[in-house]
């Protein structure tokens, strides 16, 4: 019997419709990256080298951030001999120009923080920085850090002895600054990979 028979036709139409049915829509490529599993909480991974290298993930992070946010990205690498220990040594931490004496830089940063820290629709708490593989953010003498659940604590730079004694830029009120797990500067997550 060839498959020009019109009663075997209507088998094999029959055979697929219910294949689809039980197997259920295969999900795009933006699906499997939402439907991936997401990343636990990143460690903290201090500097221990140095590299002028852009990392991949780092790239693609800052590309994001400017377009869907603004500002500019002000700093990613740092040399190797400037003092005190930097993930921007490893480029895989940037200072982006946000300054919160500035109402629309403010709105823009916490505009961010709240996508940043936001539970998906598998309730998965700081989705978005868990994937991205942020390990902490520091602004406007705060810091959100992953392995606190990016809850808000306070932020004096090792070089103050005070809030009152230490510059706008040290505080981080001029700018937010960003550090990346290895796994997310390389572009590992699965906000880079798609899952």
């Amino acid at each position: 019997m060839s498959l020009r028979h019109p009663r075997l036709l209507t088998i094999v139409g029959a055979v697929l419709l219910a294949l689809v049915a039980v197997i259920g829509p295969q999900p795009t490529t933006a699906d499997a990256r939402v439907a991936s599993p997401v990343e636990p909480f990143a460690r903290y991974e201090p500097q221990t080298g140095c590299t002028s290298k852009i990392m991949p993930g780092m790239q693609a992070y800052s590309s994001q951030l400017t377009a869907r946010y603004g500002g500019r990205i002000i700093g990613i690498t740092r040399a190797c001999s400037s003092g005190g220990r930097s993930e921007h040594k490893e480029s895989r931490a940037l200072d982006w120009n946000l300054d919160a004496r500035n109402a629309n830089q403010r709105q823009a940063f916490y505009r961010f923080l709240a996508e940043l820290q936001a539970t998906d629709a598998a309730g998965n708490v700081a989705a978005r920085a868990r994937r991205q593989g942020v390990m902490y953010v520091i602004w406007n003498d705060r810091i959100w850090s992953a392995w606190n659940g990016f809850q808000v604590k306070p932020y004096l730079h090792a070089n103050c002895t005070s809030v009152a004694a230490c510059s706008p830029t040290l505080r981080h009120v001029d700018h937010v600054h960003v550090s990346l797990s290895w796994a997310g500067a390389r572009g590992l997550t699965s906000w880079y990979t798609g899952g």
